[in-house]
């Protein structure tokens, strides 16, 4: 085989790889669902929050409170999932948002919690102007009305 066979062999071994990739990818499922069980006796809707993937997620709400019982004791921290597990929580909508005829929308933001040693391999990278962001995930639910 010629130099000029090989490379295109190898290129074209390449190619078919990164189509797999490219096709796994975009079918697979999200790595974080959120989805609407049901309304509270007290008021709040009942969510059912899932990890499909292998880290450890830390999440929040930046349009409503989390409750892990009854409210207004809302959390003071992030949500952790814990990986290929589900858990329920309390949701209620923060002041700016009134709810309308057709219910609202809850998003949570979940961070991938990172490991020592990716925190130090980020912290020497920063150092020499190598900024390695992880925006996260964001997971949405249109909750119906009352």
């Amino acid at each position: 085989m010629t130099t000029r066979t090989r490379i295109w062999v190898f290129a074209g071994l390449f190619a078919v790889a990164a189509g797999v990739v490219l096709v796994r990818s975009l079918s697979a499922k999200p790595a974080v669902e959120v989805s609407f069980v049901r309304y509270a006796d007290n008021g709040p809707a009942i969510l059912k929050i899932t990890n499909r993937g292998k880290p450890h997620l830390l999440c929040d709400s930046p349009n409503a409170w989390l409750f892990s019982d009854a409210p207004p004791r809302a959390l003071q921290w992030n949500v952790v999932l814990m990986p290929q597990c589900e858990t329920q929580l309390l949701v209620s909508p923060k002041a700016a948002q009134a709810e309308s005829l057709h219910g609202w929308m809850v998003s949570l933001r979940c961070v991938p919690s990172s490991s020592k040693l990716r925190k130090r391999v980020e912290v020497l990278l920063s150092k020499v102007g190598i900024s390695i962001g992880n925006t996260g995930l964001v997971a949405s639910v249109h909750l119906p009305a009352k």
